[in-house]
């Protein structure tokens, strides 16, 4: 089932980056047994790939569930990052544009398949 944005309530109250974070999260809580349910779940090791595979992997499913009727919407570019926790993935992407057909919250609900999946090799840095 995929929620569409206007049925997440917006509790990062006007930061967007917050709010697909937000997004993500509740996505993740439905696809670990529903909103509130606290469960053990077993983690396992994220697969580490370069951020042109992830971007090919989030493409390619965007692609799979993007509604026909959205021509304009695009995958935002994976960027490495400082994970926040021991458990979260160490990869973020840009904010999506809001999108009628609900494009933006299906980005959200892939990335909280994916966070689960993936790492990113770190970059150089300059």
């Amino acid at each position: 089932m995929i929620a569409r944005a206007a049925h997440v309530p917006n509790r990062a109250l006007g930061r967007r980056s917050n709010h697909l974070t937000d997004m993500a999260a509740g996505a993740q809580e439905r696809c670990l047994g529903g909103v509130g349910q606290k469960k053990m779940v077993k983690t396992k090791a994220r697969t580490v790939i370069s951020p042109a595979q992830l971007y090919a992997i989030l493409d390619r499913e965007f692609k799979k569930r993007r509604p026909a009727k959205c021509t304009n919407c695009r995958i935002p570019l994976p960027y490495w990052r400082e994970p926040p926790d021991e458990v979260s993935a160490n990869w973020h992407i840009g904010t999506p544009k809001e999108c009628p057909h609900g494009c933006d919250a299906i980005i959200a609900e892939l990335l909280a398949e994916l966070w689960t999946r993936y790492d990113i090799e770190k970059g150089l840095e300059q």
